[in-house]
């Protein structure tokens, strides 16, 4: 979804849909293989998880071998799909994408709760990948669709990590602030990223002059997400965070389907 709407930003019309559905092809295999490559990296932690215990690998229906030959094999075929069909620049920001999460992301997660932060910067690429693949320079738009999924990404995965933190806390995965005993930071960085974020999504209707119906409800977006988090600032419980959880995942395909439908 998220790297289509890269693509429409670029090109809402103009080029074959074949080669958006092959550039989506590509990611998806990208994306697939980042994934396996991931649970074979963390199988014995997620066996140790009820939130991911039934993973194929932690349950044991898949070996982890097999997941990694899957993963390089889905990663590679990802890329050169990518390459073939799209642009060099796009299988670039995806093999960019993937040695982030794995390379940097996924050791950090035992070690710092910067993590998140860091892995918000791959978790925003793949707009970008579609902008790439659909011909697009570097240009603000490409910057605006990062930046809003970026800031997305921190409360999204904060609430996460909120309502699975005594999951998190057996594995090691330190994905809150610490010391936080009672979740006051991390309601705090959910607060201040969903301002960016309210923020960011309303960047295109200054800088790019979009029509007035993508501003009103850019602004009815951002204000009902503010509102869930400010509920979760004021109140911490597994229930406020499920609201912010449940926010996050309504504000990205509605902010993306109305710069969708503004730029066509």
């Amino acid at each position: 979804m998220t790297v289509a709407a890269g693509w429409w930003a670029v090109r809402p019309g103009g080029l074959p849909v074949s080669r958006l559905l092959l550039t989506l092809l590509g990611a998806a295999l990208a994306s697939a293989g980042t994934g396996a490559l991931n649970m074979a990296v963390e199988h014995t932690r997620d066996a140790r998880m009820l939130r991911t215990r039934g993973r194929p690998i932690a349950a044991g229906r898949v070996t982890p071998f097999s997941a990694l030959a899957f993963g390089v094999t889905a990663l590679a075929a990802g890329l050169l799909v990518l390459a073939g069909t799209g642009t060099v620049a796009a299988a670039t920001l995806a093999a960019l994408t993937a040695g982030l999460y794995l390379l940097v992301y996924v050791p950090l997660k035992p070690r710092t709760d910067w993590c998140v932060l860091v892995g918000a910067i791959p978790g925003a690429l793949p707009p970008l990948i579609g902008w790439a693949a659909a011909g697009g320079g570097f240009a603000q738009e490409a910057a605006m669709l990062f930046g809003i999924q970026y800031f997305w990404q921190v409360p999204h995965f904060t609430s996460i990590a909120w309502i699975h933190r005594a999951d998190y806390a057996r594995v090691g995965w330190k994905m809150l602030p610490s010391p936080d005993p009672d979740g006051a930071r991390a309601a705090s960085r959910v607060l201040f990223h969903a301002a960016w974020m309210a923020g960011a999504g309303l960047m295109p209707a200054y800088l790019e002059g979009m029509p007035g119906f993508y501003t009103g409800w850019s602004m009815a977006l951002g204000f009902i997400f503010m509102l869930v988090a400010v509920r979760f600032w004021m109140d911490r419980t597994v229930e406020t965070a499920r609201w912010v959880l449940r926010g996050s995942l309504i504000y990205l395909p509605a902010i993306l389907a109305l710069f969708a439908l503004a730029r066509r």
